[in-house]
């Protein structure tokens, strides 16, 4: 299984989450099939949302949230 990671501003939940998509297809025409783990659940691997997240326009409607810089 062939896996990519990725963070995001989660619309459904309203939190930052990092999540693990399996992906198919060949390399620089690969595409999300599946969600394999998600920070916005406990434990991450109890994925239990409609998956929405798999849909790049979906995750586009937001704004990413702001960078945290610390000294």
């Amino acid at each position: 299984m062939k896996t990519t990671h990725s963070v995001f501003r989660c619309a459904l939940t309203e939190r930052d989450v990092e999540v693990l998509f399996e992906v198919q297809g060949i390399p620089g025409l690969r595409r999300r099939c599946g969600v394999v783990n998600c920070t916005a659940f406990d434990p991450p691997t109890a994925v239990a949302c409609s998956r929405r997240c798999l849909d790049s326009a979906f995750r586009r409607q937001w704004k990413p949230a702001l960078p945290v810089h610390t000294r």
